[in-house]
């Protein structure tokens, strides 16, 4: 089968800055590195916050940007249209995650609220749904820019969860958590040089590691 590459990523981050200066650092760097180097965005549409931050320096530096909002985000008066960006409209928040994953060939995660936190497991759940089923779909990386270490206690919770029982080991190795800009940029082009695993790929990689776990958990 021929090799699937990354040419566009979506980003799920907040509507605010934040209040570290880090933040929007990180953001307004990750933007300028998509566009250096070829890759397209996917964002949650309009100007505000580190969304705005992140796609207008994607677009600066030559990105073809895509925003996806919802009506209801269209209607509030906080509401402003980042010029030169190629924005879409759906009308629930659930058709608006669905339309920006689907345009999409990878996902990274940026600081962000409750929004941004439920992007994030609706991809890993993708991940561990496509996987489960052997889909011969190729799955689409998530990488996690855990800026100022705002991430490491969700780490904390896959590792406790996988410890449990409630997670399949091999699983986190799906989601990269990097501290950097640079470290996404180099995330990205490693899976370009390896290729894009299948869930069938997945499933067939880790079975033996399943079984052993799934077997000690009975004996214990």
């Amino acid at each position: 089968m021929k090799k699937k590459e990354i040419k566009t990523v979506v980003v799920f981050c907040g509507s605010k800055f934040g209040n570290d200066p880090i933040y929007r650092k990180h953001a307004e760097m990750l933007g300028r590195l998509l566009g250096e180097n070829g890759f397209d965005l996917v964002y949650g549409g309009g100007a505000s916050g580190l969304m705005g931050m992140v796609s207008k320096a994607a677009l600066d530096a030559g990105s073809k940007v895509t925003g996806v909002i919802t009506e209801a985000f269209l209607r509030a008066a906080t509401y402003q249209k980042l010029p030169g960006v190629d924005e879409h409209v759906t009308r629930s928040l659930p058709s608006r995650k669905a339309r920006m994953l689907e345009k999409a060939d990878a996902c990274i995660i940026l600081a962000g609220g409750v929004g941004t936190q439920d992007e994030q497991w609706e991809a890993a759940a993708l991940i561990d749904m496509q996987i489960a089923s052997g889909a011969k779909k190729f799955l689409k990386p998530v990488i996690v820019l855990n800026t100022n270490g705002i991430y490491d206690p969700l780490k904390d919770q896959m590792r406790r969860l996988i410890s449990e029982g409630f997670i399949h080991p091999g699983r986190e190795r799906l989601i990269r958590s990097v501290d950097s800009p640079d470290e996404v940029i180099q995330k990205l082009k490693k899976w370009n040089e390896d290729g894009i695993w299948r869930g069938i790929d997945v499933a067939k990689a880790y079975a033996p590691q399943i079984a052993k776990v799934t077997r000690d958990l009975k004996m214990g």
